[in-house]
């Protein structure tokens, strides 16, 4: 099958929430994705309109073998590689730019081997936008996927 639609299952792991300023130790953590049956998985992270230049939000993948027991994913089980959370970060800018750091969406991959995957979102900004995750699970094992 050399389509897509029979190839990847996205799932909705955080509906559109505003983070605020929430600190690497609060935040907001997705729903967890099961990996079960599939080899890849990245993650869509949109980003809403947003008027505060100073703020960032930054993702965190975790990973774990239970979904209540997750830690944080080594840089070098995501992509792009070098840098994965921050490419796929907020960042502040004097100037808010549609498609660069308001209204966009970032991608960033897991690589690892971990069967549950989710992300944590901080904040650094009061007025922040809503933010939304979805995973994209690909690479299936029984083809072709369900499509619910």
């Amino acid at each position: 099958m050399h389509d897509l639609i029979n190839n990847i299952v996205v799932r909705r792991l955080l509906s559109s929430v505003a983070i605020g300023v929430s600190g690497v130790a609060n935040g907001k953590t997705s729903a967890v994705v099961d990996k079960q049956g599939f080899d890849g998985l990245t993650f869509v992270i949109g980003y809403g309109s947003v008027t505060a230049t100073g703020g960032t939000i930054t993702p965190v993948l975790l990973e774990g073998d239970a979904p209540g027991a997750l830690t944080s994913v080594a840089d070098w089980e995501m992509l792009p590689q070098g840098g994965a959370e921050l490419a796929a970060s907020l960042p502040a800018g004097a100037v808010r730019t549609s498609g660069v750091n308001k209204n966009v969406d970032k991608l960033i991959s897991y690589k690892g081997s971990k069967r549950y995957v989710g992300v944590k979102l901080w904040g650094t900004a009061s007025a922040g936008p809503t933010v939304d995750v979805r995973a994209i699970l690909f690479n299936p094992e029984v083809r072709p996927t369900p499509s619910a």
